[in-house]
């Protein structure tokens, strides 16, 4: 992140310069607009909404990660209650299979007995 901060202050400062030593003046026509303006501010205005318009850029692409990563922190913490919910119903079940176990072992021995 650092480098690129540092990159477009380069960019920016070769900008400048180049803008500062072409002081001539340009017609601009934009639609119906038209201006006569010093080259100058035509680059410095240039690189002004771009870098604005980079800025928004990066400023919604950040709030859509942050809404995914507030969304997906949501479903892991509704998963993490599933899992604990699941552990708890395997848990329930483990006793219930050793109890019909135990049950099946018996009602053997009790046929075994019977059948003597």
């Amino acid at each position: 992140m650092v480098f690129y901060v540092i990159a477009a202050l380069v960019f920016g400062l070769f900008v400048a310069v180049f803008a500062v030593q072409n002081p001539t003046l340009v017609a601009v026509r934009f639609l119906r607009w038209e201006a006569e303006t010093s080259i100058v501010m035509v680059i410095l205005t240039s690189a002004a909404a771009g870098a604005a318009i980079m800025g928004l850029t990066v400023l919604a692409r950040q709030i859509r990660l942050t809404f995914r990563l507030r969304q997906s922190e949501g479903q892991r913490r509704r998963l993490e209650v599933d899992a604990g919910e699941m552990m708890q119903e395997i848990d329930r079940l483990e006793q219930e299979v050793a109890s019909l176990r135990a049950q099946l072992k018996s009602v053997r021995h009790f046929d075994q007995e019977v059948n003597l």
